[in-house]
């Protein structure tokens, strides 16, 4: 783990050294690291000495890294309140609080407590990285980041600078008698300074009429509207960190009722037993899998009151809304539509808000009222698609933090129940095959699992000998009624206007199988083909050295890519045997100087290669 993790850590230009799990550098000249990068072999070399250790990353001008260290909740709130909304940066929830990092900053020196509890590393101090473990807990990369998703480094803000530098307290408000607020700054002004003012205790209708005195003053001045949405954003955010300091003029009150008084009603739904009305639930799985055809091919059969595979349908036409960020309507969900045979006058589509003329993400945390006002306009809408839900949950959610994925899937719930409406958000599962629980394997808070009322998986049949294997939709969790079986359905290739794109088909017959007993059937299949593809590489490789990949002027024969193309096997899936083949020593890899071009062996038939591996 340390080896590949340090690898892809100066494959992005920052310097890393091994750290003990107290925090303290493993090695005694850990300072050289901040002049220079350290090679591969460096790494292999501490990798095989030193065992699986934690990684430091080094801070300052070489890896051009300063990082802001906050290790309580308030110096979290002080640092989040600072940053320009939307601002994307790469963010590790540490044991005690969050690294927040940022491009060298020369201004900012490395300091322990540069403000209450922030401290700064920059040149000439270090960071542990993820995965870094230490007894306090593990380091981990914020929400649905990690080391091959990280955003690029920002600068240091202004304002946060401003206040390490001093270390004092964030800028005070400033006085209305002048224009203080200019074009190209004021939004991000108006909703810092709303933080501020809902941070300190003001009640909300405080801070409007402050706001929107001060937008009536900025030069040019700024539309009361705009200046009401960046109140709102400021107010969700102090929401989501939860510690304003002052007490508000509202007395909270709880929704007691006596249960005589409550009427039934009895459940509503959508597809019988499969996604209730008025709920919110999940359909979770693999990237690749079809999750987001098959809610389109759900969406078709609504559009045109479709009988269901295993229930009669609706008795008229019904609308879903579709929000996505990852597929473009014109060239992927139009075809899509077609091919699944809907009505698209029954299919609505949105993938952004205009703010302010501005073009911006649809955002659930700040932008769950637009969303509220589709479904009130027309209630023929039952069906709301989000895919991927997380992806629209707001670039600041933590999404492994049970207490803010609740907070923020919970005002999607209780729109589901006000317009009684089957809101179904799409999730990914994690990367990594060892984990054999379905609901464990989606990613982000168990609250991704918890809130929701029926959670389904899609996954493909491994063992399925068709070369378009059978695909599962198999309950995961549905809480509200006894559990339901799973369907089989397989994802046809059809032309539309010369393009290729999906056609679900259900197949006829129950499917019995539950999530966890495909997962289980599915690693034993991987472990079969694991075992078969890496005994045909050693094998083959024991007639001599073979290219990694063909050649222009050797020929695809002479490659290991075109003999395990022959045999039918995925190349991508190789790619991973190739990996642990080389880890255990079983294979490795050599380059001919004539052509520069990479090879493959086995330590017992090295060839031209010797004894001397690259």
């Amino acid at each position: 783990m340390f080896q590949h993790t340090a690898l892809k850590y100066i494959a992005r230009n920052l310097s890393v050294f091994p750290a003990t799990s107290a925090k303290k550098p493993a090695i005694p000249a850990w300072v050289s690291y901040q002049t220079r990068v350290p090679s591969a072999e460096e790494i292999e070399a501490w990798s095989r000495d030193l065992g699986d250790m934690n990684i430091a990353i080094a801070c300052g001008r070489l890896s051009n890294l300063t990082v802001v260290d906050c290790d309580t909740p308030q110096a979290i709130q002080e640092v989040e309140g600072l940053l320009p909304e939307g601002m994307e940066l790469p963010i590790v929830t540490t044991p005690r609080g969050r690294h927040y990092y940022f491009r060298y900053c020369p201004k900012l020196h490395s300091r322990n407590r540069a403000h209450g509890g922030i401290d700064v590393k920059s040149e000439g101090g270090y960071v542990l990285a993820p995965p870094s473990k230490t007894e306090s807990g593990v380091y981990t990369w914020n929400s649905e980041m990690n080391l091959d998703t990280i955003p690029e480094r920002p600068p240091v803000p202004d304002a946060l600078l401003a206040l390490l530098k001093a270390g004092t307290t964030s800028p005070a408000i400033p006085s209305l008698d002048k224009p203080i607020l200019t074009q190209g700054t004021r939004d991000q002004d108006l909703f810092h300074i709303a933080y501020q003012l809902f941070k300190d205790g003001r009640p909300r209708n405080e801070v409007e009429r402050i706001i929107v005195n001060m937008a009536k003053i900025c030069t040019p001045h700024f539309p009361e509207k705009e200046a009401l949405i960046k109140i709102k954003s400021a107010f969700d955010r102090i929401q989501r960190t939860g510690t304003a300091t002052g007490n508000s003029s509202a007395t909270p009150k709880t929704n007691l009722v006596r249960m005589s008084e409550v009427q039934k009603v009895p459940l509503e739904w959508l597809w019988p037993k499969r996604f209730p009305l008025g709920m919110l639930s999940i359909v979770a799985g693999k990237q690749g899998q079809g999750k987001s055809t098959l809610m389109i091919h759900i969406a078709c059969r609504l559009s045109k009151a479709e009988p269901w595979p295993d229930a009669p349908g609706p008795v008229a036409p019904i609308t879903t809304l579709l929000i996505t960020c990852e597929d473009p309507r014109e060239q992927i969900i139009k075809y899509r539509i077609e091919a699944n045979g809907g009505n698209d006058y029954f299919i609505k589509h949105f993938d952004s808000v205009f703010v302010d003329d501005i073009e911006q993400p649809f955002d659930l945390t700040t932008n769950l009222d637009r969303l509220e006002a589709h479904l009130a306009e027309d209630p023929n809408i039952k069906l709301v698609i989000i895919d991927p839900l997380a992806s629209h949950m707001g670039g600041k959610l933590d999404s492994s933090n049970p207490f803010q994925t609740r907070w923020h899937l919970s005002p999607l719930a209780r729109l589901a129940k006000k317009y009684n409406v089957a809101i179904v958000g799409i999730a990914h599962f994690k990367k990594g095959e060892d984990v054999l629980d379905a609901l464990d394997k989606i990613a982000g808070s168990y609250q991704f699992t918890s809130l929701p009322r029926a959670v389904w998986v899609v996954m493909e049949d491994k063992e399925d000998p068709a070369e378009k294997k059978r695909h599962c939709l198999l309950p995961g969790k549905i809480n509200i009624v006894p559990t339901p079986t799973g369907l089989s359905f397989r994802i046809e290739t059809v032309l539309i206007d010369g393009q290729e794109t999906g056609k679900i088909v259900f197949e006829d017959e129950i499917n019995h199988t539950t999530a966890n007993e495909l997962l289980e059937k599915n690693a034993r299949t991987r472990t079969s083909t694991r075992k078969e593809i890496e005994a045909f590489i050693v094998e083959t490789l024991m007639n001599g050295p073979l290219l990694v990949k063909p050649s222009p002027e050797l020929g695809a024969g002479e490659s290991l890519e075109a003999a395990l193309t022959t045999r039918g096997y995925s190349l991508a899936y190789a790619d991973k045997v190739k990996t642990e083949l080389k880890r255990e020593g079983k294979v490795r890899y050599g380059r001919k100087e004539e052509n520069g071009r990479w090879w493959i062996y086995t330590p017992e038939v090295p060839g031209p290669f010797g004894r001397r591996p690259r």
